[in-house]
């Protein structure tokens, strides 16, 4: 699969920087896996999709409660996972569903559309920083894609049993 770049953003992870499409939710890690692992061609079923934003959410409820996670950074990560529940922003899941290790690129690409829309719902842009919610307004800090919502790569196993449970949406 290719993607048109057009307008670009550059992003960078431990392997180096890349351009990603501007308007992309997706980030450089997802981009990475896409380009890395295609092996069926095939995108991420709705279910799927939607299992791990319902892991995402739960997970930043969890860590808002622990008091780990900002409440303004929660609630924008809660308010991208139900608008991915919605049916929203499926297309941003780009990788191919079947990865060459523990579903790290898929995990990774959750995360980074999470983070974009919440960093969009805090008032920055997608890929960006967004401005800190806690009342000193010079100071950014990110809704960082590799710490936020959460990062293991054993979230799978939950998304997965979640998707095959539910007979009346098919897989």
């Amino acid at each position: 699969m290719s993607l048109h770049l057009s307008a670009t953003r550059m992003e960078s992870d431990s392997i180096g920087t890349k351009e990603v499409p501007a308007d992309a939710y997706y980030g450089v890690q997802s981009l990475r896996g896409m380009e890395n692992f295609p092996i069926t061609g095939s995108r991420m079923n709705p279910q799927m999709i939607n299992s791990l934003a319902t892991l995402k959410k739960a997970c930043a409820i969890a860590n808002a409660q622990a008091g780990v996670l900002d409440e303004a950074v929660k609630d924008a990560i809660c308010e991208a996972c139900d608008l991915i529940l919605s049916g929203n922003y499926h297309d941003a899941f780009i990788v191919d569903p079947i990865q060459g290790g523990a579903g790290t690129s898929m995990n990774m690409n959750a995360n980074e559309v999470i983070a974009n829309i919440a960093i969009e719902r805090l008032g920055g842009t997608a890929g960006g920083l967004h401005p800190c919610p806690s009342q000193r307004p010079c100071q950014l800090r990110p809704v960082h894609q590799r710490r936020h919502p959460h990062r293991r790569e054993d979230d799978l196993p939950g998304p997965f049993t979640d998707a095959g449970r539910s007979p009346h949406r098919p897989l």
